[in-house]
């Protein structure tokens, strides 16, 4: 890998965790993630509606997002 490339997480993995509930995963990725991991983890947890507090507390510390605040605002715009 050239130098100064991060090793990115596909979204599609981050999906996985998410479908799968494998909050020990999400847990050992999100603290290391790099800030373009942390946008898709924040927009996937949107885009799939996560309310898991396993994941939505872990992606308030990490990312500073209140997914469930970005949930409602989506729902709020679509009526």
């Amino acid at each position: 890998m050239p130098a100064g490339v991060e090793n990115v997480m596909p979204a599609s993995e981050i999906a996985k965790m998410f479908d799968n509930l494998d909050v020990s995963a999400f847990a050992k990725f999100i603290p290391t993630a790099a800030p373009a991991e942390r946008e898709a983890v924040v927009d996937l947890a949107v885009e799939k509606k996560i309310t898991h507090p396993g994941f939505t507390q872990l992606i308030k510390k990490y990312c500073g997002r209140d997914v469930i605040e970005l949930i409602n605002m989506r729902h709020q715009e679509e009526v």
